[in-house]
């Protein structure tokens, strides 16, 4: 009878780690699987911002090119 329990409580506690071994890979893959979701957010929320400030000094530039344009013109015109 010994034998028999000493055997009973191995293959209890080899299942034991076999499924804690299982909940922590799964926990692991799991943890794994949503940092790289989350870096990967991250950086299309850096681009996006950087190409919108980028978006926006384009705009700016432009406007003042439009605005010397305009006023070097204005000032060619005969009769202003």
């Amino acid at each position: 009878m010994n034998a028999m329990e000493a055997r009973k409580s191995r293959v209890f506690k080899n299942m034991f780690l076999s499924y804690c071994l299982i909940i922590i890979l799964s926990f692991l893959i799991y943890s794994v699987t949503v940092i790289y979701e989350a870096a990967k957010v991250k950086e299309e929320q850096a681009v996006k911002y950087y190409e919108t400030k980028v978006q926006a000094f384009a705009n700016g530039m432009d406007q003042q090119i439009y605005s010397a344009t305009a006023t070097r013109l204005l000032s060619v015109v005969p009769g202003t």
